[in-house]
């Protein structure tokens, strides 16, 4: 007999108490990662929001809640996180009269903050999936009152997310299909990625595809020191000596906030070309730098 004939889910009818753009608010406040699902996650448990997200086929189609307890919850994640954050609903309908909506989301948060984790992986891996819980976010948020976040702060969101877990594979794509937004600052941040990916792999061609993208991104009005650090690392190890010269003092000047990391390239340079010339140089500007 399948284990769910067996199984009695109790819901409490009351309305909760507590409004969507209070808890929408308050669980985007407890960790800015939540941002991106705060207000879909909140429209569900007050009933604003009926249809969740379910795994199939390689991908993902919005359901009731109510099929999930069908499914195996040991082999799927996504249905165990949300069944349980689900779940929440109940104690919110019984003590959200009671109890302030910032101590509710705090006693439940570990709840709370793996259900997003659970949806932001699978967002990771399913680009519609993630569009689709942005377009349903910003449906619950101008219900809430609240302004949509913009899909670049998602997106930006995602790049950096990929990156800090190291998702090499996942940044390349997802970075490929953002090199020509219309948003300037979501091109950036893609370029900028897409070149950490580049420069990482064993292929000659993509390393000098790299070189291009941080070459471009030292070309930009504001650019960060880590693009030109980037950039001098990748044209040092690939022996581009002379290229990577002028990046450095370049950067000396520009950045004298993170000379020491310039003059530790610089001293790579040195001590692979021997050039005295440009040890003086070096040593010109960090004296520079300590008197001023």
């Amino acid at each position: 007999m399948n284990q769910s004939e067996h199984k009695v889910t109790l819901s409490i009818t009351t309305r909760p108490s507590c409004t969507l753009d209070a808890l929408g608010n308050a669980i985007a406040g407890l960790d800015e990662g939540l941002a991106p699902y705060a207000f879909f996650m909140a429209a569900l448990l007050v009933g604003a929001q009926g249809e969740v997200p379910m795994a199939k086929d390689q991908s993902h189609v919005f359901v009731a809640p109510a099929i999930l307890h069908d499914l195996d919850q040991n082999t799927d994640p996504l249905a165990a996180a949300t069944l349980s954050f689900i779940a929440l609903s109940n104690p919110l309908r019984l003590f959200g009269q009671d109890m302030p909506v910032a101590i509710f989301v705090s006693r439940y948060k570990p709840v709370i903050v793996k259900y997003a984790n659970v949806l932001r992986t699978y967002c990771n891996a399913d680009v519609a999936l993630r569009d689709a819980l942005v377009e349903r976010d910003g449906n619950a948020r101008r219900l809430a009152n609240v302004e949509p976040l913009r899909p670049l702060a998602h997106t930006i969101e995602l790049l950096a997310t990929l990156e800090a877990e190291e998702d090499w594979e996942s940044l390349r794509q997802h970075a490929e299909r953002h090199l020509d937004s219309p948003e300037k600052q979501v091109a950036l941040q893609a370029r900028r990625k897409l070149g950490a990916c580049l420069a990482r792999s064993a292929d000659d061609a993509d390393r000098q595809r790299a070189v291009t993208l941080y070459g471009e991104l030292a070309q930009e009005d504001d650019p960060e020191s880590s693009d030109l650090a980037a950039y001098a690392s990748l044209l040092v190890s690939l022996g581009a000596y002379d290229d990577a010269k002028p990046v450095i003092l370049g950067a000396l000047a520009r950045f004298p906030q993170s000379a020491d990391g310039f003059l530790t390239i610089g001293h790579d340079v040195v001590e692979a070309t021997g050039d005295r010339e440009f040890r003086d140089r070096l040593r010109f500007a960090h004296r520079g730098r300590r008197t001023t």
